[in-house]
């Protein structure tokens, strides 16, 4: 049983990528012939292949197995508490906003420390805060108040973010975020990792005309374009840019976010390139498809 049901987990992921077999087999070291087998459910991936592909598509062992098919599990979380993150969160609950400034800026001293600071100490932070709402111990605009000083920390970390980032940028990209969407801080904060990373980052927040993005899709010379939705009802909005993106350009476009996550299949009703789970996938794919 086991077997038939990790073929269909490996398809949806290689599909989901846009990857065909034999680029995947290279990728892992092995040949095209054993990945259609996996997929066929002729052979099964011995231990070491599995941890290969959980690393390669950054998916539990549980849902490559078949044993989760819930789609908030299709991803590590990769996204945990450090001891400094509680104290954050304290003191963000407690109202010392500057504390918390403070003690995030002390430990921006290199590139790995603001890659921890985003992982381990914003984005739980702003998670935690969600469930506290959801568990009714944390009131709705104490939620909006550390999503708004969250929002302010990363753009003091910007400058940080270019001491430690590679001087030369070859790569850009372009964010768009809905000026309706509230939940901005997951693309915010992949944009500052993909600046760490040395691309040249355009962040446009606001509700721009489609044709305005292809317009600066060329004067920019942009390399990728993600787009991110929250809310279902803009999903139509997210496809009506993707289609006037790809019949003016060549650029590729990834897409991501709770809308997505919840239906799985929607980035290909919006025509787009391929779909991010999380950041970390998000990070893989980009330099994925501009390579």
């Amino acid at each position: 049983m086991t077997m038939s049901f990790f073929s269909i987990p490996l398809k949806e992921l290689r599909k989901l990528h846009n990857i065909s077999q034999t680029y995947l087999a290279n990728q892992l070291g092995l040949s095209q012939t054993s990945i259609g087998n996996y997929e066929k459910g002729i052979r099964f991936p011995n231990q070491q292949v599995l941890a290969q592909l959980t690393d390669y598509f950054q998916v539990s062992y549980d849902y490559l197995l078949g044993n989760d098919d819930s789609t908030n599990q299709r991803s590590k979380s990769h996204i945990e508490f450090s001891s400094d993150g509680l104290k954050f969160l304290e003191f963000l609950l407690h109202r010392k906003q500057e504390k918390a400034k403070e003690l995030v800026l002390n430990i921006a001293s290199s590139k790995e420390n603001i890659q921890k600071i985003f992982f381990n100490i914003l984005l739980p932070t702003i998670k935690e805060a969600g469930d506290m709402w959801g568990r009714h111990e944390l009131e709705l605009y104490n939620v909006y108040y550390i999503s708004s000083v969250t929002k302010e920390i990363i753009y003091k970390l910007q400058p940080y973010v270019f001491h430690y980032s590679k001087d030369k940028r070859d790569k850009t990209l372009l964010a768009i975020s809905y000026t309706c969407e509230q939940h901005d801080i997951g693309i915010r904060v992949f944009c500052e990792l993909m600046r760490l990373k040395g691309w040249e980052i355009y962040f446009i927040e606001g509700d721009l005309p489609a044709s305005e993005y292809t317009n600066m899709i060329k004067e920019f010379h942009i390399d990728l374009v993600i787009i991110t939705a929250t809310m279902q009802f803009n999903i139509t909005t997210v496809e009506a840019i993707v289609k006037r993106i790809k019949d003016n350009t060549q650029v590729k476009v990834l897409v991501g976010g709770p809308a997505f996550n919840t239906n799985w299949k929607l980035w290909k009703q919006v025509n787009a390139d391929s779909c991010a789970a999380d950041l970390h996938s998000a990070i893989k794919l980009a330099n994925r498809l501009v390579n």
